[in-house]
Order: C-alpha cells, then structure tokens, then sequence
C-alpha cells in the first residue's frame, strides 16, 4: 500500500507568500510518479510547475502556491497518477490542506489607522523590439554596399599599360622584324573591322567576311567597296595562308590609311 504524508509548515505563512504543498508518497520498484494538473480557485493561486523529486524509493510532490486573504483555507490538490512497469497505472486519493495564513498588517490595528505607504517608483522593464535589430541590419547592409563599390572601383593603371578607351597602339615593327606577321595581319583586321563597325553599325564584328562586304556595298556604296574588300581579303590571306600576297607591315599601313576614309554619315 502507497503510503501518504502531509508536509506541516513550521510557521504560519503571510498573505503573499509562497507556500509549497508538498506530498510524499512510496513508489514500487520500477513504477513513475507524474504529477496531476491543478488549477486552485478562489483566493489561492498556482505559482508554477509542480515539481516531483525521486530519492529511495519515495517521490515527493511539491505544487508552489500562494494565498491572497489571510485567515484559514482548505486546499485540495489532485493526487498523483502512479505508472506500474507493466504499464498499469494508479491514481492516488486527492489530499486537502489546511493552511493558516497571517495577515501582514500590524495586530490589533485598525485598517484606518495604518498610514498610507509612498508611491513606489516606477518598475523598469526592457523593451522587447525589433527596432534595434531592424536598424542594425540596415546599417551593416550599407556598409556592406559601401564596401563592395569601394572593392569594385577601377585601381590606377598598371605601369606600361594604357588606360581603358586609350589603347595603345600594337608593336608592329617589332613584330615586323621578329617575323610575326600573322599577329600584324590579325592586328590590321581588328582595327579596320572596328572601324568599319563603328561607321556602320550594321556590319558589326560579328559578321563574317562576306556578309560584312554586302552590308557594306548596300549601305555605303560611296566608300571604295573595291579597296576595302582587297584588303580585307588580303588581310585574311596574311592571317591564314601559308604565304601572303603582300608584306604584313604594308597591309596594316593601308588599312590605318583607310579607317579615317569611311565616314559615318550615309553617301
């Protein structure tokens, strides 16, 4: 049989003090204690969680109350449920508590002879919002802005390179002379099909040889469509035949002689 005790306060409580109505109880081997929910009515209040702690062999159930009048209360509280280890469970009997609670008013005093106490001063709680956070944010994602634009700006120009929209003008002599008329031919060809893009946007650099010449003679049948086209064909020949009709140096002199010629204007 489940044996049951009642804790005894050693002291009467005062109105407002928490008072723990605590309960022991025998458990068999292997079995668990769970404590029962209990909602108090009245002028006793539930101050949290009960709490059960297992120590040889007992369980002692502990529920924190308090109590709002002062004078005598009867206080049930549900027993415990007991758990067997074959799953069969066992619901103790409820248990009444009577407590004696003192007033923390001066004895013998009347209420209307008590002086009334100062106003408290106001009690300071931290304020929950998302404000601080929502404006830390912003401020890290602007530095986070500032940063990359600074991360991403153009550097000064490396010593023996020309700047971005100034290229420099490709070594053909040295070129010329070391026998690399192949990038000669390849330089000429960039400049003059740039140049002919630029004043004609339709025979843009990503037309092949042949449409690029029909572009040219339907939209600019005044430009000497007999030169370009000799010089763009010998150009390709200097570039990728084996052997070229005419001196690498001579065809890039022709074609920068021949870029300032095509106007941009309709003819």
């Amino acid at each position: 049989m489940i044996l049951l005790l009642v804790a005894l306060q050693a002291t009467p409580p005062t109105v407002g003090d928490t008072i723990w109505l605590t309960r022991r109880v025998t458990v068999p081997p292997g079995a668990e204690v769970r404590a029962t929910t209990w909602t108090p009515t009245g002028e006793v209040e539930l101050l949290g969680r009960p709490v059960v702690i297992r120590s040889n062999g007992d369980a002692v159930i502990r529920y924190p109350a308090v109590v709002w009048l002062a004078g005598t209360h009867d206080v049930t509280v549900p027993g415990p449920v007991i758990v067997q280890a074959d799953g069969l469970t066992d619901s103790l009997p409820p248990q009444t508590f009577h407590l004696e609670v003192a007033s923390v008013l001066p004895p013998n005093t009347p209420d209307s002879s008590i002086a009334i106490q100062p106003e408290a001063d106001p009690l300071l709680q931290p304020v929950v919002s998302p404000g601080p956070l929502v404006v830390a944010l912003l401020l890290a994602l602007v530095a986070i802005l500032v940063l990359a634009r600074w991360w991403r700006r153009p550097g000064p120009p490396l010593p023996g390179i020309a700047p971005t929209g100034a290229p420099s003008a490709p070594p053909v002599d040295r070129w010329v002379a070391s026998g690399e008329g192949r990038a000669v031919a390849a330089a000429a060809v960039e400049f003059l099909r740039r140049t002919i893009a630029h004043a004609l946007p339709e025979a843009h650099t990503g037309l092949d040889l042949e449409r690029c010449l029909a572009v040219i003679a339907e939209l600019r049948p005044a430009w000497p469509q007999e030169e370009i086209s000799n010089l763009l064909r010998a150009l390709d020949m200097a570039r990728f035949a084996p052997l070229a009709t005419a001196e690498p140096g001579e065809l890039y002199t022709r074609a920068m002689a021949l870029g300032p010629r095509l106007p941009a204007r309709r003819s």
